[in-house]
């Protein structure tokens, strides 16, 4: 009996880099001692790496990306994992840290209100979209941004009142919340709530509770214009489902 394929899966949001080059180092070993025990020549180390906030939520990477680090330690960590005649093939899956930052949603702030000592902004995504996020938010918080009615960024203008507050969604329980006594430009009624990294673990999430419809979803590009001037334009990818489609979804039960 051989080894084919050997799956990793690493809790990336609570190990540092080290532990994980050191988890496929230990696994690289043992595939090898299977390997020669039974003479097999070829074998496939797959590490699946769930989603890193570290990765995820870095704005701007200065030197190197965090997919640069993980290549240079891996190769520093197991130098022979990455010699032509090695036994191992050593393939990463990132998954949310890639695909996080392709997608981000916005939502109109329906109404505000005063409770518990501080603001709250209710808007109309939430735990039906966020799940992870409102459910787990130490582990899988979001970042979110206050824009104006004409969806311009508060944040750093002047004038602007900063105070903690709550950005809350439109799901009938107390955990429905994308951001807890967090200090930020206050939002007002039609003001613009903005998450970003939204782009996975999202969607394909979607819950069904409160019967909501789950919202179109858009790409945009950058096009040139024939007098030379850049303009974003939006393309639907997705329509938003109707209320037709979420009565035959129960309707099918």
């Amino acid at each position: 009996m051989a080894i084919m394929q050997c799956h990793l899966l690493l809790p990336a949001e609570q190990i540092c880099f080290a532990k994980y080059c050191q988890s496929i180092q230990r696994h690289t070993v043992i595939v090898c001692q299977v390997h020669a025990y039974t003479q097999r020549q070829k074998a496939t180390l797959i590490c699946v790496q769930a989603y890193s906030p570290t990765l995820c939520c870095v704005v701007v990477w200065v030197q190197e990306s965090p997919f640069q680090v993980q290549a240079r330690l891996l190769t520093a960590a197991i130098p022979k994992l990455f010699k032509p005649d090695c036994h191992v093939r050593l393939i990463t899956e990132n998954g949310r840290s890639l695909l996080a930052k392709a997608g981000c949603v916005a939502s109109r702030v329906e109404y505000t209100k005063y409770s518990g000592g501080r603001h709250i902004a209710v808007t109309h995504v939430g735990a039906d979209l966020c799940m992870r996020a409102c459910y787990f938010p130490d582990s899988w918080g979001l970042r979110v941004f206050v824009c104006d009615q004409d969806g311009r960024p508060k944040e750093g203008n002047a004038g602007v009142e900063q105070t903690v507050q709550d950005v809350a969604g439109p799901l009938c329980f107390q955990g429905d919340r994308l951001a807890v006594r967090r200090l930020m430009p206050k939002a007002e009624i039609n003001d613009y709530i903005v998450v970003a990294d939204v782009g996975a673990y999202t969607l394909s999430m979607y819950s069904r509770y409160n019967s909501r419809c789950s919202p179109a979803v858009y790409g945009y590009r950058r096009q040139q214009d024939s007098n030379g001037q850049q303009h974003t334009v939006l393309q639907l990818l997705r329509a938003g489902e109707t209320l037709d489609q979420v009565l035959q979804f129960w309707n099918q039960l």
